[in-house]
């Protein structure tokens, strides 16, 4: 889920984001209109992903307005007991 970074959205140049991986090679730039991506791209109208079971990790940064760049927030996925799956940093 994207929401909240999108309720920032006037503190915010873009979003970078990668699944099962750290290379950010994915963008959200806030407040351009809707690449062409098709309907499954992030936008503020569809502000989440919708990822397979198989998904072992996402990561995720955001670009500041004047430039910096947060901290990459990695979240993984761990098996439960039971085998059941659940995130965690």
């Amino acid at each position: 889920m994207f929401t909240s970074l999108f309720s920032m959205g006037d503190a915010l140049r873009e979003i970078r984001y990668s699944v099962d991986g750290c290379g950010l090679d994915e963008r959200v730039v806030i407040g351009a209109a809707p690449d062409s991506k098709g309907p499954e791209a992030v936008s503020a109208e569809r502000p989440y992903l919708v990822l397979p079971q198989s998904t072992r990790s996402a990561c995720v940064q955001v670009v500041f307005r004047d430039g910096t760049m947060s901290e990459i927030l990695k979240l993984r996925r761990e098996l439960r007991a039971g085998g059941g799956k659940r995130s965690s940093r």
